[in-house]
């Protein structure tokens, strides 16, 4: 992805597209394969660094019904909405929207396992 960001930024917009396509091609579901979130998340940095916000958008929304859970890359130590790909969707409100999404899930998952702890009954899930 840096590589990609590299390209985009010095203008290189063919070199930019094919290690794009790479990428797409190689984070792609394949058949009879496990869904992998985090995938979903390579997939939607990529679209967002080409300027596919929708694509973008529609893949990490994908990736959260798939269960990604994480408001960070710990590999970059970031939080996705600082990610250079991501950083200009900062004020897009669909962008926002599955931002607080996660948010609200690990929220219902740290009261589980609060209440859990102190040996209350979590809540039931919302129908």
């Amino acid at each position: 992805l840096s590589t990609l960001h590299a390209l985009n930024g010095v203008g290189l917009e063919d070199q930019a597209n094919k290690v794009a396509q790479a990428i797409l091609d190689k984070a792609a579901q394949k058949p009879g394969e496990a869904h992998r979130p985090g995938r979903r998340v390579i997939r939607a940095l990529v679209h967002a660094e080409l300027g596919e916000d929708a694509r973008a958008i529609g893949e990490l929304r994908q990736a959260v019904r798939e269960g990604f859970r994480s408001l960070y890359d710990f590999e970059d130590f970031v939080h996705l909405s600082e990610k250079p790909a991501f950083k200009r969707l900062k004020g897009n409100p669909e962008f926002r929207a599955v931002l607080a999404t996660i948010e609200a899930e690990n929220a219902k998952q740290r009261d589980r396992v609060l209440a859990a702890r102190s040996g209350a009954r979590p809540a039931a899930p919302a129908a």
